[in-house]
């Protein structure tokens, strides 16, 4: 009978804690631990010390965490209730609307030059550098990742799937310096993608990129009057 007291009184004065434990449940007093464990109640004056009945600590899950770029910011775009960061690590960041990091993931082997996040799909479009394939081909090459299909790379990153990968110089389109860049959404899933160039050319892909079913032009600004070189292309619009 006196047990049964001491044992109601303890009870009644554990008032600090209840969580799940395993297959228990732990209440934790004041200098003072319990268990209770198939409606048995059993007290450990000295917690460290060894108990069969004794559940181990909750060990904390690990996390994971999005891939942080390290490189310099070399573009940015928004959309979406997002901010897409490209660097030149290669890597993409993603912040949300409280300019936290989403998730990262490395879009490019080199360097991000480019990028646009699309407003009418969850798509992102980046122009970058990659490692050449053969001394013939270019290594910049753009890419389209839908941000509605991530691919789990382990536990502790994310990489959107990519959609298709396109050269943007080829032999009919030679190879210069890219100082601009955009993209209009058409009707879906068409996109024209307008590419200036330092050589007064604008290099552009219509059509549906991510089934290859393009069609590549070109245009190119007139020539300064007084007989000068043709100016880089700087700024694009539509």
């Amino acid at each position: 009978m006196h047990a049964a007291r001491r044992r109601d009184g303890l009870i009644a004065r554990l008032t600090v804690l209840i969580r799940h434990h395993g297959s228990g449940l732990a209440l934790v007093p004041a200098g003072r631990l319990c268990f209770v464990i198939a409606e048995e109640v059993v007290y450990a004056d000295d917690p460290p010390r060894s108990h069969p009945l004794l559940l181990p600590p909750v060990q904390p899950r690990a996390q994971s965490h999005p891939h942080r770029p390290a490189g310099a910011v070399t573009y940015c775009s928004g959309g979406r209730g997002r901010v897409a960061v490209g660097c030149d690590d290669g890597t993409v960041g993603l912040l949300d609307r409280g300019f936290r990091l989403s998730y990262g993931f490395q879009a490019h082997a080199s360097s991000v030059l480019f990028l646009q996040q699309l407003k009418q799909r969850n798509v992102l479009v980046t122009v970058g550098d990659d490692d050449q394939s053969s001394l013939q081909s270019s290594a910049i090459c753009l890419k389209v990742f839908d941000l509605d299909k991530v691919q789990e790379e382990g536990s502790s990153t994310t990489t959107p799937f990519c959609v298709q990968i396109l050269r943007v110089f080829t032999d009919h389109f030679p190879q210069a310096k890219i100082t601009s860049f955009m993209v209009l959404e058409e009707a879906p899933p068409i996109l024209l993608i307008a590419i200036g160039l330092d050589n007064g050319f604008i290099y552009c892909i219509k059509g549906d990129i991510a089934r290859e079913c393009i069609t590549r032009f070109k245009l190119q600004v007139e020539a300064a009057s007084n007989g000068s070189t043709s100016l880089p292309i700087t700024g694009l619009g539509f």
